[in-house]
């Protein structure tokens, strides 16, 4: 969440929105079932909670979804 302000992004440009911070992603393996993930439902998963993105997109990369942290 501190990056945002290091890459000059101001949340408040957005009012009225929810803005998610992207930090990570979830790689094949690491969960048995993804396909219970769903884009913007939050979920907690070895003591860390994140929304998931583009669940199933890029699993031909390895990818199960990216991680994001609600920030606003």
């Amino acid at each position: 969440v501190n990056n945002i302000s290091k890459n000059n992004t101001d949340i408040s440009l957005f009012p009225g929105k929810e803005v998610y911070y992207v930090f990570g992603k979830l790689m094949d393996g690491e969960i048995d079932k993804a396909e219970e993930l769903k884009d913007f439902e939050e979920v907690m998963l070895r003591g860390e909670k994140f929304y998931p993105l583009l669940v199933g997109q890029y699993l031909k990369r390895g990818i199960v979804c990216y991680k994001m942290r609600r920030i606003k």
